[in-house]
């Protein structure tokens, strides 16, 4: 599997242990459980998801926090699901992945959320959010 595949896996992932309410219990069972539905999965592939799903599960609140404060007009409660998971994974990816560049982080989620966004306007959303993310962090 390629990385853009699995990136999206983890945002389908991300997307699923919200809509179930699964933080809170073991990101890395709930992973393993159902990583299985995305496909054949190298053990990089497994790697990357799990080295997220940490990531998230250890700081969701850190990353729902830096997304409510550039997210002037939504909370992460009033976000639609798919850009919320989006956002959480891009966030990771800069957080913790030092093999993924800022900007190909934020430009592949700007990417699943043209595919998977509920409006025209949410890449636009997305990519101002996470642009203002990484220059907190620059």
């Amino acid at each position: 599997m390629e990385r853009t595949k699995a990136r999206e896996a983890a945002m389908k992932l991300f997307f699923q242990m919200e809509a179930q309410g699964s933080f809170g219990s073991d990101a890395q069972s709930y992973i393993a459980e159902h990583m299985e539905e995305y496909g054949a999965m190298t053990p990089n592939d497994c790697a990357y998801l799990f080295t997220l799903g940490k990531y998230l599960e250890e700081h969701k609140e850190e990353i729902d926090a830096l997304i409510n404060e550039y997210s002037k007009t939504r909370s992460t409660k009033r976000l639609p699901k798919p850009e919320l998971a989006i956002m959480r994974l891009a966030v990771c990816e800069m957080r913790c992945m030092d093999d993924v560049p800022t900007a190909v982080a934020i430009d592949e989620a700007v990417e699943l959320t043209k595919i998977y966004g509920s409006e025209d306007k949410a890449p636009a959303f997305v990519n101002g959010v996470l642009g203002s993310i990484a220059r907190e962090d620059a």
